[in-house]
């Protein structure tokens, strides 16, 4: 067999690929048309949404992410990469004898009949005859004739027109179109978009203390508008927006006592920041008050425990303060009026504060906070500590209401009332006759 005679599976080979690059073609422009469009597109929609709603979080571009990618690629296995396939010669002999037609599966029996081992049962000079007339008309078979690269036309010029659009964005705003590809295919990074007005935060989030005034700041460079706003909110209400004056560049905003956290955003001409957290400390609160009251010997009444900050107690009464704390302390004091702070023993975890002390007299009192994690100090309400002075008894005669005059053997009664802050120990009748030496008798109530 002369070298005229191997032209059949070269020819057929040749027509395979030229049908793959075909379809490899045609996927790979639908995959950049549809990619360029939505990536545009899904471009787009993140910086309308960062412009006039909310920065769009990584969720959400990934989203979109996905979105660029699985479409395209869907419609590029649609228009021809799901027709790629590994090399087949009686596949391909097949679809070229039904294009040409009239070949009566000449081809594919030749190639069939090419494998000796396909010949048993069948004549050699036959087969032969067979092989030489489809190795004959594989001479007419041409690649290009049989694979038409005709409908790669419009969708090359869709993705050229694409492609144009691409590169006159990139040309005429590169930053923009670079933060687009950022953001999209690399939804993880922190990157903004570039605006005409540059905005700078004074600071970022920031920890203030409960009651303190809080300044925010910014500064604005490029473009810059004559006024800025600031939007503040608290939890997920709505937020309260404030126009500022914009004086050489710097705005700034004011708030004179804070007693709560929020957020807050600025925007200035096309440029907005991103929400900013100002965490408000709050005072360490008292969670429970335990106050354990030893009275003196005199009132003989028991040791009692209240939970009380403001008593009212007997002059010299034993006070001991137990407090627990809703957040830890690292320094607490007892602050009494007109005196030097005392420092107070704190527990491990820094939740728990004592102090003891004697009642001399009535004063106000309070107690200061330095708390733990940030060294905020703080002073509580004042609280009263009322200390009653122990009163001498008063005594008073009933009967007789006056004086009298009486006769010897006469039977006298006499009825007196008694009355102490803290009651009556002992009671005690004194009397003399004709100014002689004075008597005493004991005298045991009926009532204490």
């Amino acid at each position: 067999m002369t070298n005229s005679t191997n032209n059949l599976l070269p020819r057929v080979k040749a027509v395979w690929r030229r049908e793959q690059i075909l379809h490899l073609t045609e996927g790979a422009l639908a995959f950049a048309r549809w990619g360029l469009v939505l990536f545009l597109a899904a471009g787009f929609t993140d910086w309308m949404i960062g412009r006039w709603l909310t920065e769009l979080p990584a969720v959400g571009r990934s989203v979109l992410l996905l979105v660029v990618l699985g479409v395209p690629l869907y419609k590029a296995w649609r228009a021809g990469w799901n027709a790629i396939r590994p090399f087949n010669a009686t596949r391909t002999a097949l679809q070229i004898e039904e294009q040409k037609g009239g070949m009566a599966s000449l081809l594919v029996t030749g190639l069939q009949l090419k494998d000796s081992a396909k010949r048993q049962g069948t004549s050699d000079a036959l087969c032969e005859l067979t092989c030489q007339k489809a190795e004959a008309s594989a001479s007419d078979i041409r690649a290009k004739e049989a694979v038409l690269f005709d409908s790669l036309r419009r969708p090359a010029m869709i993705a050229l027109v694409a492609g144009i659009l691409f590169g006159v964005i990139a040309a005429t705003n590169g930053p923009l179109l670079m933060a687009g590809l950022s953001r999209i295919f690399a939804p993880w990074c922190v990157v903004s978009y570039p605006t005409r007005t540059q905005l700078e935060l004074d600071g970022g989030d920031r920890v203030v203390q409960e009651g303190k005034p809080v300044r925010i700041a910014a500064s604005m460079a490029g473009v810059v508008p004559r006024k800025a706003k600031i939007a503040l909110r608290t939890g997920k209400g709505k937020p309260r927006v404030h126009r500022l004056p914009v004086s050489d560049g710097e705005c700034e905003y004011v708030i004179e006592t804070a007693y709560r956290g929020f957020e807050y955003r600025w925007t200035a001409g096309d440029a907005r920041s991103e929400w900013r957290r100002v965490e408000v400390i709050h005072a360490p609160n008292i969670e429970r008050a335990e106050l354990r009251l030893e009275f003196p010997e005199y009132t003989r009444r028991p040791v009692q425990q209240v939970e009380a900050l403001t008593v009212t107690v007997p002059e010299t009464t034993r006070i001991q303060w137990t407090l627990s704390l809703d957040r830890p302390v690292r320094e607490a004091t007892l602050v009494l009026a007109g005196e030097d702070p005392v420092a107070l023993a704190i527990s491990a975890d820094g939740l728990t504060v004592k102090a003891e002390r004697t009642a001399t007299e009535s004063r106000a009192y309070a107690f200061t906070w330095m708390e733990r994690e940030h060294g905020f100090v703080f002073t509580s309400p004042n609280n009263y500590l009322q200390v009653a002075p122990d009163r001498p008894p008063h005594v008073e005669l009933t009967s007789p209401d006056r004086n009298i005059y009486a006769t010897l053997g006469r039977k006298l009664d006499l009825a007196f009332r008694g009355r102490d802050d803290h009651g009556i120990a002992e009671s005690v009748v004194c009397y003399r006759i004709d100014k002689a030496k004075e008597k005493k008798i004991d005298f045991t109530p009926a009532k204490p």
